[in-house]
This record gives C-alpha cells, structure tokens and sequence, in this order.
C-alpha cells in the first residue's frame, strides 16, 4: 500500500491497532531510545511520542523487519 504523508500512515497504523501514543514528557537520549529498543526487540507497535523534552517536533519510531 503507498501513503501520500507520514500522516496518512500514521492514521493507518492507528487505525489498525499498531500505534501506542506516548504523551509523557521523555528524554530523547535516554527514554526514547530505550523504549524503542525494547519494541525493536519485541517486534512490538509503533510509538509516537509527542512530548519530547527540549524538541518541538513529535517522533514516530516504526520497527519493520523484513
């Protein structure tokens, strides 16, 4: 399937269950990293955080593996 925006992807993972939004105030260094290993690790959802300290802009961690 192709996506016109992150955006759209974005809803689409939402839609189909496989996003976990994480409001929380995180450190990009440290919390966000380790979240992320761990959903490597599991193979788990996609996150998007939304409130990382000191960053305006929101980030999506997506684990694909082929």
């Amino acid at each position: 399937m192709s996506y016109t925006s992150l955006a759209d992807f974005v809803e689409e993972l939402e839609r189909l269950g496989q996003l976990r939004l994480v409001e929380v105030g995180v450190d990009l260094a440290g919390e966000v990293a380790a979240l992320s290993e761990a959903v490597a690790r599991s193979a788990g959802p996609a996150l998007l955080f939304r409130n990382i300290r000191g960053n305006a802009i929101p980030l999506v961690f997506v684990y694909t593996c082929f």
